[in-house]
Formats: C-alpha cells, sequence, structure tokens
C-alpha cells in the first residue's frame, strides 16, 4: 500500500484515474499469502503537484521480491485510507498517519509496478534488514509450523505467520506482548550478555560499550518498530551514563526516552504501544520494590524461593499500572496474566537465547542450526501447550467496557496517593479529605447522565443498526438496539459490540429484532455472551421453521423476556414517567414515536431512514449507491433544499441529540 498527505487533497475525488509514482522502499515489505505490503517514500509523481508523507502498496499475484532500498514505478489508482467512521472501532486512517502514511495505492497487475533501482536506500539498515530476512529463513527451515512462526515472533517480532488463533490465545492469556519486541526482549539480551560479559571480566564501561552496539544492532535487525525502538533509546540512556560515571536515575532515563520519542513523532502519545511501554516501565520502578519487600516477608510462610518474589513483584506490578490503559485500548482484562508471566518469562527467556545462538550458528551453518531448534522446538511446544490451557478457565479472562477518562485518572492519583502515604506516612489529614473529594468527584461526574435523548446511526454493511438511548433519572439510562441485519458479516463484533462499550452501556433493555426472515439467531446469541438483555421484541414471522424453533429455544433457555409482534400491532415500550417508544410495523416499515420529545423515526427497508423532529425532516442513508433510490422528486428536493440529508459511509456514526425541543447533530468523520 501507498500513502501520501492526506490533508493536501481528497484523492479518491481529486484522482479517480490511474497515475503514475516512482519511489523508494524505506521499510523492509512485508509478504503474506496472497499480497505484499511495501511503504514507500515518493520521490516523482505524474498527476500530482506536489507528495508529502508516505505511500503503501499493496501488491497482489507479483513474482517480483522487493525488498528495503529498491526504487519502484507504478501505476495505479490512489486513495485515502478507508475508516467506516464507527465509533469504537480501530481507526485505520488515523493510525496510518501516525506513521506520516496518507495514501494507499492497491495494484493488481503485476505489469503496473517494476523495480528500476536497486541499492537505494541506508546501507546499514539494508544489511540489518537483510539479517533479518535471513535469520527468519533459518528458522523456518530448522523448525516446522507454527513452533518456528512462534519464534520468528518472539525473536524478531514478525506476527504475520503466526495463525490468527493461536494470535487470540497469546492474547487471552494475557502473553501477546512476547510476540511483539519489546522491553521484555531487550532486558533478557541485555541481562543474558551482561552477565556473560561479566563472566569474561570484561571492564564494565567497555561491556556497556559492547552492549550499545548490540543494542542498536538488534533494534534495527528488528525493523526499529515502535516498542523496540522505544525501549532501545530507555537503555542506551541507562548504558551511557554507565560510561560517563554518572548516577542512574531511571526516572531520567524514562523521561529522556519519552522526550526524543515525542521530538521524533509527537503522534506517539496517542499510541497504545507507547502508553503501555512508558506506563508499565513507571510502574515497575514505583511499585515493584515495595512488592518486593513484601514478597520477601511473605516468602518464608509460603515457603515459595526467593527469587519468585523478584518474578511476581515485576509482574504484578506491571500489571497493576496498565489495567486500565489495557481495558480503555482493548476492552478486556486478564486475571491470569500476572501468574502467565512469571510461568512463561523463563522460558521465553531460555527460548530467546537458543533462537540467538541458532541464528547465528545457522549463518555460519544451516546444519548446525539444528542443534539448537530441537530443544527450542520443546520449549515452543510447552509454550503453546500453556497459552491452550489458560484460555480455557474462562473466569480470568473477561471482556470490560471502556472506562471513561475520569476513572483512568482516579486510578493513578490512588496509586500515588498510595504510595506517597508508603514513603511519608498519613501525616496530612486534609491532604486525605481533599483527595477523597476529587476522588468522589471523578467517578460521579460521567456517570450523572445527560437529559437529552440520542439517537445513533452507524455504519452496516448489512441490515441497519440504530441505537436509542433515553434517559430515565439522573444516573441512568433506557436502551433499545434496532438491527435488521442477519450478522453475515459479523456485525456484532465489528459494529454493535465497539459502539455500546464506546457509550459505556453493558445492558440493553430492549432488543428489537426488525427482520422479517429468522435469521437473526447469531445476533441475539452473540449479543447475549456480552451483554445484559433484558426483554426481546421480535417480527418474524417463520415460526414453523426449524431456526425459528431453535431461537425459542435459546430464548426460554436464557430466560429472556420475549415478545412477537404483528403486522400494524401497536406496542408501546415504557421508559419513565411520561416517556416511552410506541412502535408499530407496516408495510415493512418500522415507525416509533418518542414522546415527549415530539420525535418520529421512520426506519424502510431499503437502508434509507427518515427522522422527524418538531416538524424537521433528517433523511439517512447507508450507502451512497442508495441514495434517493425510493424517493419521489419532490421529496428529494425539499431534503436538498433543507441539506438535512447524511450519509453513514461519508459521515460515520451519525448521532443526533435532542433537549428542550434542540437537536444537535454530530458525525464521526467529515464526508470527503
Amino acid at each position: 500500500m501507498m500513502y501520501i498527505e492526506g490533508r493536501d487533497v481528497a484523492m479518491q475525488r481529486l484522482y479517480p484515474t490511474d497515475i503514475q509514482i516512482r519511489g523508494i522502499i524505506i521499510k523492509d515489505p512485508v509478504r503474506r499469502r496472497f499480497y505484499t505490503n511495501i511503504v514507500i517514500s515518493p520521490e516523482q509523481t505524474k498527476g500530482l503537484q506536489r507528495t508529502r508523507g508516505l505511500i503503501l502498496v499493496r501488491i497482489r499475484a507479483c513474482n517480483l521480491k522487493f525488498k528495503y532500498g529498491d526504487k519502484v514505478q507504478m501505476f495505479g489508482k490512489l486513495s485515502q485510507p478507508y475508516w467506516s467512521g464507527n465509533i469504537g472501532t480501530f481507526n485505520y486512517r488515523k493510525y496510518l498517519e501516525r506513521h506520516h502514511i496518507y495514501g494507499i495505492m492497491k495494484i493488481k497487475d503485476a505489469e503496473n509496478i517494476k523495480i528500476i533501482a536497486r541499492n537505494e536506500g541506508n546501507f546499514i539498515i539494508g544489511k540489518a534488514l537483510t539479517l533479518k530476512n535471513t535469520i527468519k529463513m533459518i528458522n523456518k527451515r530448522s523448525l516446522p509450523d507454527p513452533q518456528a512462526a512462534m519464534l520468528n515472533g518472539i525473536l524478531l517480532g514478525m506476527r504475520e505467520d503466526i495463525p490468527k488463533q493461536i494470535f487470540d490465545m497469546f492474547r487471552k492469556s494475557g502473553i501477546v506482548h512476547i510476540l511483539a519486541v519489546s522491553g521484555l526482549h531487550v532486558g533478557l539480551i541485555l541481562l543474558m550478555f551482561w552477565g556473560f560479559l561479566k563472566l569474561c571480566r570484561i571492564p564494565k564501561k567497555i561491556a556497556a560499550l559492547i552492549l550499545i552496539l548490540l543494542v542498536t544492532l538488534y533494534c534495527m535487525v528488528t525493523g526499529m518498530r515502535d516498542p523496540i525502538f522505544r525501549t532501545t533509546v530507555m537503555a542506551l540512556a541507562v548504558l551511557v551514563a554507565i560510561i560517563i560515571d554518572r548516577e542512574q536515575n531511571f526516572y531520567i532515563s524514562v523521561s529522556l526516552a519519552c522526550l526524543v520519542l515525542l521530538l521524533i513523532n509527537p503522534y506517539s502519545l496517542f499510541n497504545a504501544g507507547f502508553q503501555l511501554s512508558f506506563i508499565a516501565t513507571l510502574g515497575i520502578i514505583c511499585l515493584a520494590p515495595n512488592l518486593y519487600k513484601y514478597g520477601l516477608e511473605l516468602a518464608p510462610v509460603l515457603k515459595v524461593p526467593r527469587f519468585l518474589s523478584t518474578a511476581f513483584a515485576v509482574s504484578l506490578s506491571a500489571q497493576i499500572s496498565i489495567m486500565p490503559i489495557v481495558a480503555y485500548h482493548f476492552n478486556y482484562l486478564s486475571l491470569w496474566s500476572v501468574f502467565t508471566n512469571i510461568l512463561i518469562l523463563p522460558i521465553v527467556a531460555c527460548i530467546l537465547a537458543l533462537g540467538l545462538l541458532g541464528s547465528v550458528f545457522g549463518i555460519l551453518w544451516i546444519k548446525l542450526a539444528y542443534i539448537f531448534s530441537m530443544p527450542n522446538w520443546i520449549l515452543l511446544t510447552i509454550l503453546l501447550r500453556l497459552i491452550e490451557f489458560f484460555p480455557s478457565i474462562n473466569f480470568m479472562y473477561f471482556e470490560v467496557q471502556k472506562p471513561y477518562i475520569a476513572d483512568i485518572i482516579g486510578y493513578y492519583t490512588l496509586i500515588a496517593f498510595a504510595l506517597y502515604t508508603l514513603y511519608n506516612g498519613m501525616k496530612n489529614r486534609k491532604l486525605l479529605y481533599v483527595l477523597t473529594l476529587i476522588l468522589l468527584i471523578l467517578f460521579l461526574s460521567p456517570r450523572i447522565k445527560s437529559s437529552s435523548i440520542e439517537i445513533v446511526f452507524p455504519h452496516s454493511p448489512d441490515g441497519d443498526i440504530v441505537l436509542i438511548k433515553l434517559p430515565c433519572g439522573r444516573t441512568q439510562n433506557k436502551i433499545m438496539l434496532i438491527t435488521s441485519d442477519s450478522n453475515k458479516f459479523n456485525n456484532v463484533e465489528k459494529v454493535i459490540q465497539p459502539l455500546l462499550w464506546a457509550k459505556h452501556i453493558s445492558k440493553i433493555d430492549y432488543l428489537f429484532l426488525n427482520r422479517v426472515s429468522d435469521d437473526h439467531l447469531g445476533t441475539v446469541v452473540d449479543l447475549s455472551k456480552h451483554f445484559d438483555l433484558k426483554q426481546v421484541l421480535d417480527i418474524a414471522q417463520s415460526k414453523n421453521s426449524f431456526t425459528y424453533k431453535n431461537f425459542r429455544n435459546f430464548i426460554e433457555h436464557t430466560g429472556l423476556t420475549y415478545r412477537n409482534i404483528k403486522h400494524e400491532e401497536l406496542v408501546f415500550v415504557p421508559v419513565a414517567i411520561g416517556t416511552g417508544i410506541s412502535c408499530k410495523i407496516r408495510n415493512s416499515n418500522l415507525k416509533l414515536r418518542i414522546a415527549p420529545c415530539n420525535t418520529e423515526l421512520l426506519i424502510t427497508p431499503d437502508y434509507m431512514h427518515t427522522i422527524s423532529i418538531n416538524g424537521r425532516k433528517i433523511l439517512i442513508y447507508q450507502h451512497p449507491s442508495q441514495k434517493f433510490s425510493k424517493y419521489k422528486p419532490s421529496i428529494i428536493k425539499k431534503y436538498m433544499d433543507d441539506k438535512d440529508i447524511y450519509c453513514t459511509d461519508t459521515h460515520g456514526t451519525i448521532s443526533i441529540k435532542v433537549r428542550n425541543n434542540k437537536v444537535k447533530i454530530l458525525c464521526s468523520k467529515k464526508s470527503s
């Protein structure tokens, strides 16, 4: 894929025809089964006045072997990275922009791309990446899959060949970080080589210099990805302090590394990996010594080795510090992670050591790599069996809704106060009262619900999804979710679940299945796994089908309140005193009337809906190709004049808030 600066041009509109681009590959190509991704710094572009930023090029069915430093020339359509605009989902466009990538080019015909020069990149980086690919091939030749793919992930951070099922098991076990070269890997390498150099009686300063060269080489070999680059900067700060005889201050080292990285790329501040890396490091520095002290006191009582106290203190302090950040970005918590990290740390250290030795000797002679690959296969298989076992204990892994920012601030404020009290004692009672007040405000402020009614339309590739939030008191809302999808595109996981978590919703009071056919069982089952369903309203008419009978059996088994709505039947859904929603099905259209705000909502089966709020008309449709397909010209003209037309494909998630007869419309992305 290729990218140029999206702030310069709206590429999908300005460049609908093919253009020619020439540039240099500045990163190691990522090869998948059916395509190859390369990142290019454009030098010359025919058809564009200027190009800034990088371009991501995805090439299919091409026999050319791309590598770092190749100058390529290609011909194709340039577009912006796509993001559905659905709240809570991964924003691919913003992610690429943070890496200075602003455009994408997809090439399906091999004739549209050619290599016009080799070795145009940095010589040192080119040799380092060549070494990386050599090590990858040594591991593939000396180990079977999936062990070879796991070793490449642990040793080089190359996760492309790891099966999705195994990767999910790593994630649920809370040890997915070992597949991304990071502080753990650099720390283990520094520990192993520092011990070896100390054993060889190498002077301290010379050993530090050797380690600087070694860590820098490892950073370049692994592609200088963000996690390894962050850790390398922190490690270099500590090693330089040893060489210049400065007192080692880890707080200064971490702060310096953070400053350097933010100066290089300020967008890193919003990166989940950046936040987790530095917060985990600070957590270990601040919390681990105290946890270790308590661990030493408990070790004789529990009759466990003292070295386990160190491992437990480091693992627990890291998990305590990153818990709210993990919940905010990934919507899950793994209680097993503290214990799994202690258990797998020695295994990963041995795998890393054997992998390094196998790589070095394999470069000399491939058969020497087999000496180290046999014990490594055993360790990798043990690791694979462990990650298969841990996710099976379901109560140790659970999904959570996105925490409020105020909750995260309160959490770290509480930790800071606990550390302050531990070192200084409870001498200032006023400070305790002020802190209690602050925490109370942080906890209650986001939970005081707005009195406005909110209607949300996310973008869905299959069917309609409408979320309605109705105020019910000052601290809670009543939630109605209307869906007409068959879950063929896994909309629960990709659209509904992220939306509800982002809106801090864990309970659905009314689930309205606006689909005449009976193929919506998957939607209800998937929603019941993640949310508390109270009542299901259904309009299915195929009551004698096998699928519908299974659906009713599931409803009865889970104890959900169920009601089937007939054609032309008027149903009133109470919310609070004087507030409710009346529903009616007519000619396959669902008509809702929300009292007392005089709001009417008409949901049609052709993916276009109208909203009337105190006489104001709003039209919402899913895709541009469906625009106005079934509306009369007079109605179209009226809507065009009023300009109250929104498309979820171009505007993203559309949120309409109604309060005191005032209407506010918010879109997650601007129309391009």
